[in-house]
């Protein structure tokens, strides 16, 4: 798909006609080729005061100094109607149209005497590269009670949850140890000393369908992604048994799981296989049990992270934020692991191995 710019052309010419004598005519030729896109008139009172009042200021000299001057733009929503849209902001570029003062010599180059003054026109192009920067903000009523921020008594983050709560954009992101430090000490200890080998490690997630909107327009994410949550990196599980090639959501990484799926009993759920992540840490003692994050993703292949600011932090508290989880739109909510949870339904580590130790 493109938009096709057009202009009309007068063809004084007599080469596309059947008779010379024929009437110029009238042609439409393409001018410009674009991509779809937004175009949106801006207020000229500013650009005409930063810019075109300001010919042959120094700031014009080079890109460094312009880019001190001219800062770039701010846009945001004025409206209360919900709109999502994914613009490709490394594309976008400020076209400023102008007119100037100049000499139409009528062909004769080297006589003046039928120089006429015109009014000519061009435009000055500005692409809109450099830092990007959003804001993003959420109504605190969207969030069940016990995790809205204006809870004081709620507003940390909670631990051991009993039920999981999933929200791209400017919402809510899980993060997890597949061992508490303290607690499961001895069970780690356990796994190290017995060197059982590890043939598949996989964690469960089952969907809390009693909780999520029970409405036609409610569509339950597609897909999650689990990643290393101290690093922003993909588990390494997720680069081994991704599909050679693939390029969709679709077929990427189909073996280490991460999609929807409805189990036997109609329930929903979604699972990982961690097995080379687990093995890492089992067979390395100085391997740390890094915390894991879990967001939702439109594709698989969106691994990337920004570098955030949470606002109203003093001093500001950065955080490594996925690309996937800002721009999902999606939301739900999962079993955690507390013992008030059905058993069936709990988060789960299910850990195939083979006991080497055992002899026929």
């Amino acid at each position: 798909m493109q938009i096709v710019i057009t202009e009309d052309v007068t063809d004084n010419t007599t080469a596309n006609c059947e008779d010379e004598g024929t009437t110029p005519t009238d042609i439409t030729t393409v001018s410009e080729r674009l991509s779809p896109r937004i175009r949106v008139l801006l207020d000229k009172t500013d650009f005409q005061k930063q810019i075109i009042d300001e010919e042959g200021a120094d700031f014009f000299r080079n890109a460094a100094d312009f880019a001190e001057h001219f800062r770039g733009l701010f846009v945001r929503m004025t409206s209360d109607q919900q709109l999502l849209m994914l613009l490709n902001i490394a594309q976008a570029r400020v076209v400023v149209k102008y007119e100037y003062n100049s000499v139409d010599n009528n062909g004769t180059t080297d006589d003046d005497s039928d120089d006429t003054a015109v009014i000519a026109t061009d435009q000055a192009i500005f692409p809109l590269t450099g830092i990007n920067v959003n804001t993003f903000s959420y109504d605190d009523n969207s969030f069940p009670e016990s995790l809205r921020v204006s809870n004081s008594e709620n507003s940390e983050v909670q631990e051991n949850a009993e039920k999981l709560y999933l929200k791209g954009g400017a919402g809510t992101q899980i993060e997890l140890r597949l061992f508490e430090e303290a607690d499961d000490s001895e069970i780690v200890d356990e796994l190290r000393k017995n060197n059982w080998l590890i043939n598949e490690a996989s964690l469960v997630f089952n969907v809390d369908q009693a909780s999520i909107p029970q409405s036609d327009n409610y569509i339950q994410p597609y897909r999650l992604y689990l990643y290393n949550l101290e690093n922003g990196e993909p588990l390494l599980d997720q680069t081994l048994l991704s599909l050679p090639g693939s390029t969709t959501a679709d077929t990427e990484a189909v073996i280490y799981g991460g999609s929807l799926k409805k189990v036997s009993d109609g329930s929903l759920q979604y699972s990982f296989r961690i097995t080379q992540h687990l093995n890492n840490f089992l067979r390395n003692n100085d391997s740390s049990n890094v915390p894991l994050g879990l967001t939702i993703t439109p594709n698989v292949n969106l691994t990337a992270d920004y570098n955030g600011i949470i606002a109203g932090t003093n001093p500001a508290e950065e955080t490594n934020v996925p690309v996937a989880h800002i721009i999902s739109p999606s939301s739900t909510v999962l079993f955690g692991g507390t013992s008030s949870v059905p058993e069936a339904k709990r988060l789960q580590l299910k850990i195939i191995y083979s006991d080497p130790n055992i002899t026929q």
